[in-house]
């Protein structure tokens, strides 16, 4: 998440949600992009929070990601029973543990 979020209350039962800062959310596979894509938002002004994953040498520049969010991705497809590198379709979307 880039940025930050207030919310506002209900109002007639409608919820209304009021941005300070928009949140940019930046998807996509590995190698697409994604790294270039947050780094030059991140030189036009928007704001990533860290600490970032650093630099390796398939990606000297940085990945200009959060290492937290990073984190939770990899624990969302644990939970789905895949991996970063699994390239088998996902035939259980529900979380394991929350079956009732």
């Amino acid at each position: 998440m880039i940025g930050q979020a207030v919310i506002g209350v209900a109002w007639m039962g409608k919820a209304r949600i009021y941005m300070k800062h928009p949140i940019i959310c930046i998807i996509g596979m590995h190698r697409s992009g994604t790294s270039a894509m947050s780094r030059c938002l991140n030189l036009l002004g928007a704001f990533i929070p860290g600490p970032m994953i650093p630099a390796a040498p398939d990606n000297e520049r940085g990945f200009w990601e959060p290492a937290h969010l990073v984190g939770l991705h990899d624990q969302a497809l644990r939970d789905v029973g895949t991996t970063f590198h699994g390239y088998m379709p996902v035939t259980d979307p529900v979380p394991r543990g929350t079956e009732e």
